[in-house]
């Protein structure tokens, strides 16, 4: 599965943390943290290597390098 770069996404930088629910129509990459719940029905959700996802997810496909 190939995968885009960052800059092709709505990003999530390493210094960010964001605890609660998280919905939208476009693409995510996450390299910083997150907990809570993600909606992305018709959008993807990439967690980077510094990426850590503790949450419900609902997406069309998911891929990560971090922890999920």
């Amino acid at each position: 599965m190939a995968t885009a770069a960052p800059g092709n996404y709505a990003n999530v930088g390493k210094t960010i943390q964001i605890k609660g629910e998280l919905s939208g129509n476009e693409d995510i990459y996450v390299d910083g943290s997150l907990e809570g719940h993600i909606q992305l029905s018709g959008s993807s959700l990439t967690v980077g290597p510094n990426g850590r996802v503790h949450a419900n997810v609902t997406a069309k496909s998911v891929v990560v390098s971090g922890s999920l």
